[in-house]
Formats: C-alpha cells, sequence, structure tokens
C-alpha cells in the first residue's frame, strides 16, 4: 500500500472510529499528525460534510489558522482537498467561516461499503479492498499559487467540449439540424402553440409576433448552421420554434429568400396578378410551407448582395436580408407549419429573379399620368382625415420621387391648388353626410 493510502486508511479509520462532530475533526487532524483543541461552543456540524466555526474574525483565524496551514501542506503532498475553508454570512451577517471535512464522507461510505461486504474475511482485508473506492470520494487538491491558473479567457481552450450526440433530441431540434446540414442559418424562436407566447410579455405579447420571435439578442449575428450549438439550444428549449434566416448565402453560391403570401389581405390574388400581369409566366415549382396565414414559397436566386426586403399591400412580402422565417415542424397558434410536397428549394431566374432583387424600385409616374396620380394619391390622404398642409407636404415628397422629371414641371402652386381643392371637397361631403368620418 502507498504512503498516500496508508495515511488516509489511517485517517478514515479515525474517522470511523469517533463519529461525534467535535472528536471526529480532532482524530481526523492527530492522524495527519496535527493538533487542535477547540471548545465546544465554536463547533458545529456543517451539512454533514464538515466542521463550521462561527465567530469573531480575529477568534476564528486564532483557532484554526495553524491547523489550515498545516492542513494545506498535507493536501500539497498528497494531492487530495482535505479541508475546505470558506468564508459566508448569513442573516446576521457575523463573520463566519467554514471548514469542510472531505473525510468524513469518505469514511461513511468506507464504513457502508465494509458492513455489506458479505465475505468471510479479517476486517482489515475488507477496509484495504475497499479503500481506494472511499479515496475515490475525495475531490483532487484544486491548484495552489505554485501552479497558477491560465487566464479566464485562456480556460475554455484548456479543455475541449463535450460533443453531444443528438440522443433524445426533440422534433424540433432534429428538424433545426437538418436544415442546418442544407446549409441554413438557424435561429430557436419562442413558442405560441396554444396562442399564449411564452415570452416574458406572456399573453400580452404583440400578436403578430406571437411565436415569431426569436429567443437570441443579436439573433442575426448568432443565427448558426453548427450542430453542436443546434443541440445545445435545442437542449435549453426543447419546443423553440425553428426560424430559418433569410438572405444568407448558401453552400451553392445562391442567395435564400422566401415570398410570404397573406391571404388575410387576399395575396394570393396579388401574387397571381404579379405573376401573370407583371411578370408574364406561372409559378415555378419550389418548396413551399404552409402557413397559419398563407403560404410560403422558398427560392434561390443569384446575386452578388443579399436581395432587400420589402412589401407589397401588406399581401406579398419578399423576405430577403436580415429577416426570419418560420420553418416546419414549429406549431404556432394551434396550426402546424408544414410543406405541401417534397419539392426542393427552386432558383430563381429571368424575370422572376428580376422582381426579387428590385421589386421594390417603383415605376416612375410619367407624362400626362402625373396630374391624375397625384389627384388620386390627394383624394386618399383627405379621406384618412389630414389635413390641407399635411396633403401638401406629402404630395411635394410624391412628385420628387415617383413623378419623372419633362419638359412641363408641376410647381408647387398647383401641388397646392389640388391639396386645398381636395381637402375642400373632403369637408363638404363629411357637412352633408356623405362620409362617415
Amino acid at each position: 500500500m502507498s504512503a498516500d493510502l496508508q495515511l488516509f486508511r489511517t485517517a478514515i479509520l479515525a474517522a470511523i472510529e469517533w463519529p461525534d462532530g467535535n472528536r471526529r475533526f480532532q482524530s481526523d487532524l492527530a492522524a495527519l499528525h496535527h493538533n487542535l483543541t477547540l471548545p465546544t461552543d465554536y463547533c458545529h456540524e456543517f451539512t454533514g460534510k464538515g466542521i463550521g466555526y462561527t465567530g469573531t474574525t480575529e477568534a476564528i483565524e486564532q483557532r484554526v489558522g495553524r491547523a489550515l496551514w498545516e492542513a494545506r501542506r498535507a493536501e500539497k503532498e498528497t494531492g487530495r482537498t482535505l479541508f475546505v475553508y470558506r468564508q459566508g454570512g448569513g442573516r446576521q451577517k457575523k463573520p463566519t467561516r467554514f471548514i469542510c471535512n472531505y473525510l468524513n464522507p469518505a469514511a461513511e461510505a468506507l464504513c457502508k461499503l465494509v458492513q455489506h461486504d458479505p465475505e468471510a474475511v479479517p476486517l482489515q482485508v475488507k477496509i484495504d479492498r475497499h479503500l481506494p473506492a472511499a479515496v475515490a470520494l475525495i475531490p483532487t487538491r484544486a491548484t495552489t499559487a505554485d501552479e497558477p491558473k491560465l487566464p479566464r479567457r485562456l480556460r475554455l481552450l484548456s479543455k475541449p467540449p463535450i460533443n453531444d450526440n443528438g440522443i433524445g433530441l426533440s422534433v424540433y431540434g432534429v428538424a433545426g439540424e437538418a436544415l442546418a446540414a442544407l446549409g441554413h442559418r438557424i435561429v430557436p424562436l419562442y413558442s405560441a402553440p396554444n396562442g399564449v407566447c411564452d415570452c416574458k410579455d406572456g399573453e400580452k405579447c404583440d400578436v403578430a409576433r406571437r411565436g415569431k420571435h426569436p429567443r437570441l439578442l443579436g439573433y442575426i449575428q448568432a443565427a448558426s448552421s453548427s450542430t453542436q450549438v443546434i443541440r445545445r439550444w435545442w437542449r435549453r428549449w426543447p419546443n423553440a420554434g425553428v426560424g430559418l434566416l433569410t438572405g444568407v448565402r448558401m453552400p451553392s453560391g445562391l442567395f435564400f429568400v422566401s415570398i410570404d403570401i397573406d391571404r388575410r389581405n387576399f395575396g394570393h390574388r396579388v401574387w397571381r396578378e404579379i405573376l401573370e400581369q407583371d411578370l408574364g409566366i406561372e409559378m415555378p415549382e419550389t418548396a413551399t410551407v404552409i402557413t397559419r396565414d398563407g403560404w410560403q414559397h422558398y427560392f434561390l436566386v443569384r446575386a452578388e448582395y443579399a436581395p432587400t426586403s420589402f412589401s407589397l399591400r401588406g399581401a406579398v412580402d419578399l423576405k430577403g436580408a436580415s429577416n426570419i422565417v418560420v420553418a416546419p415542424p414549429t406549431i404556432r397558434n394551434g396550426h402546424g407549419y408544414s410543406y405541401d410536397s417534397d419539392t426542393p428549394i427552386a432558383e430563381a431566374t429571368g424575370a422572376l429573379a428580376e422582381w426579387i432583387l428590385n421589386g421594390n424600385r417603383q415605376p416612375k409616374i410619367i407624362g400626362e399620368q402625373r396630374h391624375p396620380w397625384l389627384v388620386s394619391c390627394a383624394r386618399r390622404m383627405a379621406g384618412d382625415g389630414l389635413l390641407e398642409s399635411e396633403i401638401y407636404g406629402t404630395l411635394k415628397v410624391r412628385r420628387d420621387t415617383r413623378c419623372a422629371k419633362t419638359d412641363r414641371e408641376i410647381e408647387d402652386e398647383e401641388l397646392a391648388r389640388i391639396a386645398n381643392w381636395t381637402w375642400r371637397i373632403e369637408q363638404d361631403q363629411r357637412k352633408r353626410g356623405q362620409r362617415i368620418a
């Protein structure tokens, strides 16, 4: 038997022989060739693992200091943590010091192992047989000043991370892992399967955001396609929804975008008009997700930069750079997101690709169309209750941004007359009761 095991054997046997708190602690130190005499009022059991001392700092240091110095020297020789000296407080905020004696749990474990050993051998043989198992319960000694710790920024590199094998991952985590393998960047979302978001706002959360906003701050930078990162997220939030970051360059070099159709605002009709009248094409076959309020059509587009997001009348939205779409099998407000088929994501080409890249650039109003268009804009603003000055200011912006410049410029006086005329007509209609305010 090594010298260390012999030393622990003597100390643990002494702990078994003297089960009382104060006498046990004295016997442990005596076995390590230390002497300590403490009055009873300074000694009590501490969490079943050691002895605690409460009193003034001077009294504690005077009684415990020498023993701690001897214990530290023994720990350095044996490589084990025998005693832990901790500072506490308590409700009365008195200076408190705790000595956690790790020999006591080891002694109790050795005693149980010896008592439950059915073999008919001498007691000392049983003790020597089970002694290594009891010693293993004593933690190894922490590094000291002689063995300095690594800087905090390098401690994470001292031990390689334990890889998660993915066993037992929730269905949402498995789906996120599969999408990340295709090159998507994943973001965990707050969940609202029954209409109540599990974010801090709960029932007060905006209806449009429930189950759709990310759990991560700075989600654009935090979005990841790393398998280990995704597994760690869904270990922490098993029911989190799966979000896909749009405007991401895929492994093929194409950008991932989504065309969101909102049927509540007749988005299917608007999208059909765009395809038939503006683009003159049929809807390409691509991956389509059935959402709670419509559909999401996924496309890949070739571009130098990520396409910009834009919306058409709140009915058709292009989700480009820095946007999120909810991916299957997320459940939101009682509806499960799902694919309508196994069709892969198609590449947008021709007129559709041009619309994705430049769809937010509205055409200029030219020639004789400018005046009727400005009048219709003014009529809508007057109907919405805007003041004459507000209508005039908005018309100036519309003229400068939407109207093409020709030989005949539209002067400010003409815009003022349009604003005054439309505002007076609206007021007359309200007085006659022809329009409900």
